[in-house]
């Protein structure tokens, strides 16, 4: 269980893993698709890291645009 738990935090912090998940291009899809085949556990710690890393994502670019509709917002009443 530490194994994977280990596993699964080193992929969390993997720049180049995080990258693949949120704008991935024909080179990171091959190096993860053979990273994975290598042994079969990877495949399910890869598909929950892609979960989890896409789950902030999403929150962090929702977050994201909420800021930019309040700043816009702001501005508009600014400038009126």
């Amino acid at each position: 269980m530490q194994n994977l738990e280990t596993e699964m935090a080193a992929l969390l912090q993997d720049d180049d893993f995080i990258r693949w998940i949120v704008s991935p291009d024909k080179p990171s899809n091959e190096y993860w698709e053979s990273w994975q085949r290598q042994d079969p556990v990877r495949k399910q710690i890869l598909q929950d890291a892609k979960k989890i890393v896409l789950s902030v994502y999403n929150h962090e670019r929702f977050l994201i645009d909420g800021l930019d509709k309040d700043i816009t917002r702001t501005a508009w009443e600014e400038i009126s």
